[in-house]
């Protein structure tokens, strides 16, 4: 995927809006985030308020965020891969990989 998909963010956070790209669908809102880190802990110490505070969904509130993880260890300074799909019940399925791996 090309580096100009990625739209840059605060703090070093990378999205990929899919609803934006050309012949992607628009439901569900499935959202492909790159975070360094730091940010990375951010999230996984509160999913749904990273999610809102960096306005990933167009600023629609969520009703909770079930966020798995991959069970694979990242390492020191390794950027995560987040992928979050946003359902019509304002639910978001989210899966992190640490990226690389």
């Amino acid at each position: 995927m090309s580096q100009e998909v990625w739209k840059h963010l605060a703090n070093g956070v990378d999205l990929i809006y899919l609803p934006e790209l050309p012949g992607c669908p628009k439901k569900p809102e499935i959202a492909i985030l790159r975070l360094p880190e730091k940010m990375y802990n951010e999230f996984d110490d509160d999913p749904q308020g990273f999610l809102e505070k960096n306005d990933v969904f167009h600023g629609v509130p969520l009703n909770r965020v079930d966020n798995m993880h991959s069970g694979k260890k990242k390492g020191k300074g390794i950027s995560v891969i987040v992928l979050a799909v946003h359902r019509p019940s304002s639910t978001v399925v989210s899966f992190s990989e640490p990226e690389g791996s």
